[in-house]
């Protein structure tokens, strides 16, 4: 079977309102294209690592047009999976599930997340951008229950019908009556649980989305023919390698551990314009330190302060020359969350591919995926043969909107 592998997708599509006015401009940015050209190239099967949220313009219109390939949602109101369809959570979508900032998180990313809850309408202003999580507005209903004394039986009713959404509106005069029979405190209280149930509702179509995802998949688990995993970072099934490839465990949890190879992020770090200038000894410890060499990376002639920032990048980053040793034997794990391609064979048919990001935000123009999305397709019955494709987007546009959701257009 033909599949296509893509993820970090990053909120980068068109605006639906604009496919609407503008049917003849249409032209689908990143992940339409990416979908296009893998059905065009003959893929049956869809795989996305996640991240369909961050960074990027349009997240609501992104989740959308995923919910549409991706899932469907049945008579309970539960989404389930389309067969042949893919679909896992990332980091993005976890920090928006459980309204936690990693302390390493920079500030586009959680800048992203606020811009979720302003196209949801949601006044960040006026209360922390923290998930609503379902039912909160109810305790607190419920804790103050027994101030609310309201007069009137047709009153209680109205209150209980808005209250549990089966309407949506009471009059201002109504609101005036039920805030006239509580007390102060009360009164407090039950203005901030109407604020929050507002918010609950708008949250928890998105809320049970993401709940919805799993983090990974292994189709050769239980007798699966096919020895493939899929993650979007490294996988919460080998967390008990942490302590042997050096990571933290903790970002394990959180789906913050990259997987990249060793070479990059040696060259990452050697960047000056991503760390600092090293001299020649400060490298070769570095070097020996990721290769395993050495546990001790030395000062590389840097503050304490900076040093422990590489300390903490590297415990964030499994090294995947020595992942793909842990593996199970004959696997094949495909991984996102690092925007890099490539492929890092081990031995007895172990093998971990990266395809790419569908849209990288710090590439620069220049850069080979500044306007081009990537890909890969993996056929099931010739395992060696991978497909890296990539699809060029209109970057401009994505510039475009990116500029017009800052000031909230």
């Amino acid at each position: 079977m033909l599949t296509a592998i893509f993820g970090d997708g990053h909120a980068c599509c068109e605006r639906d309102r604009d496919k609407n006015r503008n049917k003849d401009e249409y032209e689908g940015l990143a992940l339409e294209q990416v979908i296009t050209s893998a059905r065009k190239n003959g893929a049956e099967r869809f795989v996305f690592l996640g991240d369909v949220i961050g960074y990027g313009p349009n997240p609501i219109d992104c989740i959308n047009l995923m919910k549409r390939v991706f899932v469907r949602k049945t008579k309970d109101g539960i989404y389930t999976q389309i067969p042949n369809r893919h679909m896992l959570l990332g980091n993005h979508g976890l920090m928006f599930l459980k309204g936690e900032i990693p302390k390493y998180i920079d500030d586009d990313a959680e800048a992203s997340i606020e811009r979720i809850w302003e196209q949801l309408g949601v006044d960040i202003s006026k209360d922390p951008v923290r998930p609503a999580i379902p039912g909160k507005a109810d305790e607190i209903l419920k804790s103050i229950h027994k101030g609310i004394k309201l007069p009137q039986r047709s009153l209680r009713r109205r209150f209980s019908d808005l209250w549990h959404g089966r309407k949506d509106y009471m009059s201002p005069e109504d609101l005036t009556e039920i805030e006239k029979s509580m007390d102060p405190e009360t009164r407090e209280k039950f203005q901030r649980a109407r604020e929050l149930k507002i918010k609950e509702d708008k949250f928890k179509p998105y809320h049970d989305f993401f709940s919805s995802l799993p983090c990974e998949l292994d189709l050769g688990k239980e007798g699966g023919q096919e020895k493939l995993m899929f993650a979007h970072a490294f996988p919460l099934s080998m967390a008990k390698y942490a302590d042997q490839l050096g990571i933290d465990k903790n970002a394990i949890g959180f789906l913050e551990v990259y997987i990249i190879k060793r070479e990059d992020w040696i060259s990452y770090v050697k960047d000056p314009k991503n760390y600092y200038e090293l001299d020649d000894t400060a490298i070769e410890n570095l070097e020996a330190y990721v290769k395993g060499q050495t546990k001790n990376l030395g000062d590389l002639g840097l503050t304490e302060e900076k040093k422990q920032e590489v300390l903490d990048l590297r415990r964030r980053t499994a090294i995947a020359e020595d992942v793909v040793k842990f593996m199970p034997e004959g696997y094949t794990l495909f991984i996102g969350h690092n925007h890099d391609d490539f492929i890092v064979d081990g031995k007895e048919g172990r093998r971990i591919i990266s395809p790419g990001a569908v849209f990288n935000p710090r590439a620069e123009p220049g850069d080979e995926d500044y306007e081009y999305a990537h890909y890969v397709l993996y056929e099931s019955s010739v395992p060696q043969d991978v497909i890296c494709g990539r699809v060029k987007y209109n970057r401009d546009k994505v510039n475009r909107y990116m500029e017009e959701a800052k000031h909230g257009n």
